[in-house]
């Protein structure tokens, strides 16, 4: 879990090191930096349109074919500029973090070609420069495109090469809460704990994190710790919006059912209501099913997920029969 029409169009753009004619500034080049590199003129203007189509894509909001137009205009935008070739370093993370971010909207068998081609543009302008103001969210960009490629040691170490430099508590937290992630899909849960509680340490309300430790929690043997968490994550978000917010993803992508189970037990087991909880162990079930029917052969989970089933049945069973007994309330009377 982490905080991601035309059809495909090809990308036969070559990435090679750059080398500088002079040093380029942070701030739009002026005639002296133009008169150097004549280019830069060019690529500032695609740059700044393309900037503009990113941040219209993220306000967007859920209308997917909107947002995947004006990500594919700020690529076409990027790629007529040649900006893998910029003299400036902005063009080029940008381009990345375009590709990468275009790869959320795409289906599986695109999004992989997109994340390849945002990794090797990404790791080519970290590389030339590494220093660079923007290099930080380059750098976020490229340990995400990591993460949905299923490298998640290369993932965390460029979480690692962040975090000196992130002075944003929000961002360290989240940074802090996705290197948990990747410990967990590792099978490292030790860490993915420790991880989870520093991200909380840093931002006790922040939701996600409190649903990953829930996860973890759960997959390193503490069922009755995992539900408690699930519970507490309901607390900061009650109807589990964040797990099915469109920037979220899960690796591998049926992983979401086990944290929808764990938010249903959680709901199951504070239902006072016999009649109810049943209902909410049923449901709770049902995504267990949907977990283990979508696991894969290597799944190193799927057994303790068979459990958690048969315990949501047994649950159910009791509710129900709970709930037989209990007496029916006759309606009062105007």
């Amino acid at each position: 879990m982490k905080p991601g029409q035309c059809g495909w169009v090809a990308v036969a753009l070559s990435i090679a090191t750059c080398t500088f004619a002079a040093p380029v500034r942070a701030g739009s080049p002026d005639i002296w930096d133009i008169a150097v590199a004549p280019r830069l003129a060019r690529d500032m203007a695609a740059f700044r349109d393309a900037q503009r189509a990113l941040i219209d894509a993220h306000r967007g909001g859920p209308d997917y074919g909107s947002r995947r137009r004006l990500l594919l205009n700020a690529m076409h935008l990027l790629e007529r500029a040649d900006a893998v070739h910029s003299p400036d370093p902005r063009p080029r993370f940008l381009y990345g973090r375009v590709l990468a971010r275009l790869a959320h909207e795409e289906r599986p068998e695109q999004q992989r070609v997109y994340l390849e081609h945002a990794v090797q543009v990404l790791e080519e302008a970290i590389a030339v420069t590494p220093e660079h103001p923007d290099a930080i969210d380059a750098r976020f960009a490229l340990a995400v495109a990591y993460a949905k490629l299923g490298q998640p040691r290369k993932e965390i170490e460029v979480y690692n090469a962040i975090l000196p430099l992130e002075t944003s508590r929000t961002e360290r937290a989240l940074i802090v809460m996705n290197q948990a992630e990747a410990h967990m899909v590792l099978g490292d849960l030790d860490r993915a704990v420790q991880g989870y509680r520093a991200s909380l340490a840093i931002t006790p309300d922040h939701a996600l994190a409190h649903w990953g430790l829930a996860v973890a929690l759960d997959r390193s043997g503490d069922p009755n710790g995992a539900v408690a968490q699930a519970w507490s994550a309901l607390q900061y978000d009650p109807n589990a919006e964040t797990l099915h917010d469109d920037n979220v993803f899960f690796v591998p992508e049926y992983d979401r059912f086990w944290y929808d189970a764990l938010g249903t037990m959680a709901r199951a087991s504070h239902d006072p209501e016999p009649a109810l909880a049943s209902l909410w162990w049923r449901d709770a079930a049902g995504y267990w099913k949907r977990y283990i029917e979508a696991a894969s052969a290597e799944d190193r989970w799927v057994a303790a997920a068979r459990s958690r089933l048969k315990l949501c049945e047994r649950k159910q069973r009791d509710s129900d029969a709970r709930a037989l007994k209990r007496p029916l309330r006759s309606a009062s009377k105007p």
